[in-house]
């Protein structure tokens, strides 16, 4: 069962635009929902002077936009403050949810820029932007800053890749990710996803060259030819018109293109 939230202040003819996310906000409610579930995108397509403009004209809330104004033009203002204002003015948290989501700020911050931006490129590909989800997953993977991360980290970030040029059926990329996630993850899961990336780029004779250049078991192979066939052939569309129409739109959606 969902849970109603109550919109205490008036909501916006005109909506604030998420650019990354492409996602319209009409009222204080909608996006505080938005950036308690997505944290790691709290930045600064929000930390704006636009959006102080469109706070004060849209929402009607003079008083929150010239605080916001106010830690905006500040000369030590951080992101995490703007945000925490936002949600203390609206009331979108009570005391005890305010001090839990700034300790997840906090937390976020301190963390190395590298993590920071595969934080937001694992966002981004919850939310289906896959060519933006791309762009920071490459940012991190040459960051300077990756910690103490080492083959574990950039192994993840390739594997992720893999990920994002297998949706986006860019199968060449995704197979020369997957292959080197593998090389420095070794693991099962990031093998069957190279595997399956090959089947379907080069086709059953080069996937079964694989099989063996791998050195996959028999047990592991037919667990493996089983999730292969259970992969259900796409049926034609009634409607080729209306079909290609969504295809289309989800297409431009997911890209941004």
């Amino acid at each position: 069962m969902g849970v109603a939230i109550l919109c205490q202040i008036p909501r916006a003819e005109k909506p604030w635009y998420l650019e990354n996310t492409g996602l319209n906000i009409y009222s204080a409610e909608e996006l505080g929902y938005f950036i308690c579930n997505n944290p790691a995108l709290a930045d600064e397509s929000i930390v704006c002077s636009g959006f102080v403009q469109w706070v004060k004209e849209e929402l009607k809330q003079s008083r929150l936009a010239l605080k916001l104004s106010h830690i905006l033009n500040g000369e030590t203002y951080t992101e995490r403050d703007f945000i925490l204002t936002f949600l203390k003015e609206t009331c979108y948290l009570n005391v005890k949810e305010l001090a839990g989501f700034e300790q997840q700020l906090q937390e976020f911050a301190e963390k190395p820029l590298s993590q920071r931006l595969k934080r937001k490129a694992d966002t981004l590909m919850q939310h289906e932007k896959y060519n933006r989800a791309l762009n920071y997953y490459q940012e991190a993977l040459f960051c300077k800053d990756q910690g103490n991360m080492g083959s574990q980290f950039r192994g993840t970030i390739m594997n992720n890749l893999g990920c994002v040029y297998a949706r986006l059926f860019m199968m060449e990329e995704a197979c020369e990710c997957f292959r080197l996630a593998y090389e420095e993850l070794h693991t099962f899961s990031v093998l069957k996803s190279y595997l399956f990336s090959v089947f379907m780029k080069d086709g059953e004779e080069v996937y079964r060259q694989k099989l063996d250049e791998f050195g996959v078991d028999k047990k592991s192979r037919a667990k493996l030819k089983e999730e292969i066939d259970s992969v259900q052939i796409p049926k034609r569309p009634e409607d080729l018109d209306e079909a290609l129409e969504n295809w289309t739109e989800s297409y431009h959606r997911n890209t941004d293109l």
